[in-house]
């Protein structure tokens, strides 16, 4: 069960870094925003691993309702960041 709460864990700190670095670009502050995105790339980096790790050795975790809100969470924020990024720049 305590390996659940890491996956959701990384899954929230995703969307919360992705939504705070939109945040960012959009306040012009680039510094900010270029390390929450590398701060992102390496969150995506250790839910990787994590995810590879916990879920070949519980794939029940997979049908848990908590875990796949979660992942649905954080793809629609990332989806969010791309597209926010991308009409700033269309602009």
């Amino acid at each position: 069960m305590k390996r659940i709460y890491w996956l959701v864990l990384c899954n929230l700190t995703a969307a919360s870094v992705a939504f705070l670095s939109l945040y960012c670009y959009k306040q012009n502050m680039t510094m900010y925003s270029l390390i929450l995105a590398g701060l992102l790339l390496l969150e995506i980096g250790l839910r990787a691993i994590l995810e590879d790790k916990f879920l070949k050795e519980e794939p029940e975790i997979r049908e848990q309702k908590i875990y796949r809100i979660t992942k649905i969470l954080r793809g629609i924020c990332e989806m969010i960041l791309i597209a926010g990024v991308l009409m700033i720049r269309l602009k």
